[in-house]
């Protein structure tokens, strides 16, 4: 298989390159330079709406009232739960 390759890959080194590259650079370049540019005011104006999006949904979560979280269960002899209390009265 790599031999067939090498062979393939030598006969087009061999070849003349194709008249269509030497325009290709310039058709890129023209394409580019015609494409539109975006504006750095757009991006400073995005990045203030996500500031203040932000800092409004922190302030707003900041006052919604947090529920309780249930108390932990605390360590207690009727709930042990050891080898020996599981067994029963032995």
């Amino acid at each position: 298989m790599t031999d067939e390759l090498d062979l393939v890959l030598k006969q087009l080194a061999g070849r003349p390159a194709d008249p269509r590259l030497d325009a290709a650079t310039a058709n890129v370049l023209d394409r580019l330079a015609a494409a539109p540019v975006s504006r750095p005011d757009n991006f400073r104006l995005a990045g203030a709406l996500v500031a203040v999006i932000g800092m409004s949904i922190g302030i707003a979560g900041g006052w919604v009232q947090r529920t309780q979280d249930p108390p932990a269960i605390r360590f207690d002899t009727a709930r042990a739960l050891a080898p020996s209390t599981l067994l029963g009265d032995g």
